[in-house]
């Protein structure tokens, strides 16, 4: 029939509380997404669960089963046009029963933007 298929890339990436480090799902998608230098804007609860998401995005560059502090490593040499901050326009406060004790968590509460480096080796 008539089915379009839309095969341009987009230019922006909006991640509102992904939880990237909590869901091994999104391994692929992260994996897929450093290959392009398409900006990826992330947003987190709390200051920790984006440095979390930081973390998740090094270990989507190595192979699967790498430690903490390789991930870390990793994620340290990403092309970060900000990293994590916290938005002084953040939502509301929510309250989450299972949350540590003292943490704040808010709506888009802290944010980071990164972008992969595609292979040059690579076309298309």
């Amino acid at each position: 029939g008539n089915r379009r298929v839309w095969r341009a890339a987009p230019d922006l990436i909006l991640a509102f509380h992904a939880g990237f480090w909590g869901y091994d799902s999104w391994r692929p998608t992260l994996m897929g997404l450093l290959r392009t230098s398409i900006p990826i804007i992330v947003t987190s609860y709390t200051m920790e669960e984006a440095r979390l998401d930081v973390r998740a995005l090094g270990a989507a560059t190595l192979a699967e089963g790498a430690d903490d502090d390789a991930a870390d490593a990793a994620a340290a040499t990403l092309d970060f046009l900000w990293g994590p901050e916290e938005n002084e326009r953040a939502g509301a406060r929510r309250a989450v029963a299972s949350a540590p004790p003292g943490h704040d968590y808010r709506e888009n509460n802290v944010s980071f933007a990164v972008r992969g480096r595609p292979d040059p080796r690579r076309s298309g």
